[in-house]
């Protein structure tokens, strides 16, 4: 039986998940670091400064090194060409065809004419309609044309590129970057349907930047590439205490709402053991502090601003309870991480320019301690990789 702010439920004490809590670090428990060592108060510049050390250590521990945990494939699929109907070219580039109407990755894809000259589509405007880049101005009603696809976005989370190659064949694509690629890609006569190099460049959608995908020549028949790849580390956001807070079975129900847009889901809830000394704000609250944490779970649902699952979250009514976000870094990197955030708070909090110098270079043993465990990734190919965000840092060397 366990008590919970004042409520006794037999629900377990530990949270019916798989994953082990007990060596995830956590936002909060970063954040509480940095203001225990530092011996910070609740205010509000503290906590604030408290925060961004937090999050700066992170970011420094894990763009230093390209750390194996990253590493992920992803398939992506490229069309076989489409020659069918017939079309007509306007003056300003928008290409007409009645039927069949235009494929969806239209807007993906270069159009080739008479196999000697190619323009890549701009856009899809409509079922019959799409618009060619650079058009040389001039109205045409081609007979031998092909729309063929070269282009896809990859995954939100890519930072590096290290291979791609066919998925049915152990021929990899030769990565360069957009300016060599330019220069190779230049309209001209392409023989076989099999893309041979490939480049990657950022495209602005809809506001967001994405990764795009370009390989020469484009393909002639349908083609599955392989792409290994290194992601960037999920930033963690939340970091929110509620009271108020009352559970049904698994539901959780907030009296105040968090803030529209922030998905919980995967965030990590603690809830404290008794109403005696029970926390007022997010610090100060963990399995080690003079206020202990009874129960841990992980997100699994939210169905509203309010309102959340965590499987096997005791019961409780007008409760208090922690939501943080768990960091994404391996058990090896936990003391790089909160070493960097450290020297930081030294800099930001103390203006002790000789102290965060002397804590960076504690920071950057405990890297290399880790990076020691870390094995490196092994490419396929004898082509250097393609680093598409160029955030990699210059390991070991501390800013001055």
């Amino acid at each position: 039986m366990t008590t919970v702010n004042g409520t006794t439920s037999s629900s377990p004490a530990a949270p019916a998940i798989t994953q082990d809590t007990s060596r995830v670090l956590t936002l909060q428990g970063l954040v509480s670091h940095v203001m225990d060592v530092f011996d910070l108060s609740n205010n509000e510049m503290d906590v604030r400064r408290a925060k961004r050390s937090a999050m700066w250590g992170y970011e420094q521990a894990l763009t230093r090194h390209q750390w194996n945990i990253f590493d992920e494939e992803t398939t992506v699929h490229l069309n076989a060409e489409d020659k069918q109907g017939s079309v007509t070219i306007s003056s300003d580039g928008v290409v007409t065809r009645t039927t069949p109407a235009w494929p969806s990755h239209a807007d993906k894809c270069s159009f080739y004419i008479s196999d000697d000259r190619a323009y890549r589509v701009k856009s899809r405007d409509s079922d019959t309609q799409i618009t060619l880049e650079d058009w040389n101005g001039q109205a045409e009603t081609p007979t031998d044309f092909a729309l063929r696809h070269d282009r896809v976005f990859l995954p939100a989370d890519v930072r590096k590129v290290y291979d791609v190659w066919f998925q049915n064949d152990d021929k990899c694509l030769q990565p360069v970057n957009v300016k060599t690629f330019r220069e190779y890609d230049r309209p001209r006569i392409y023989k076989g349907s099999d893309p041979s190099i490939v480049c990657f460049r950022t495209a602005l959608v809809g506001g967001k930047h994405k990764t795009e995908m370009r390989v020469s020549p484009a393909a002639k028949t349908a083609v599955e590439l392989d792409v290994a790849y290194m992601r960037h580390a999920r930033m963690p956001f939340i970091l929110e205490f509620a009271e108020g807070v009352s559970t049904s079975g698994n539901t959780v129900t907030l009296t105040t709402p968090i803030p529209v847009g922030i998905s919980l889901v995967g965030s990590l809830v603690r809830v404290a053991a008794t109403t005696t000394n029970s926390p007022e704000s997010e610090y100060g609250f963990g399995i080690n502090s003079e206020v202990p944490v009874v129960f841990e779970g992980f997100i699994t649902e939210q169905t509203s601003t309010t309102q959340f699952a965590v499987s096997g979250i005791p019961s409780m009514s007008d409760g208090k309870i922690v939501i943080t976000d768990t960091l994404d870094v391996p058990p090896r990197l936990m003391l790089a991480v909160k070493s960097y955030a450290e020297a930081q708070m030294a800099r930001i909090g103390r203006g002790d320019i000789r102290e965060y110098r002397t804590l960076m270079a504690e920071a950057d043993e405990q890297l290399r301690y880790a990076m020691e465990q870390d094995a490196p990734y092994e490419a396929r190919s004898n082509y250097g990789s393609v680093q598409v965000d160029h955030l990699e840092k210059t390991i070991y060397v501390s800013e001055s």
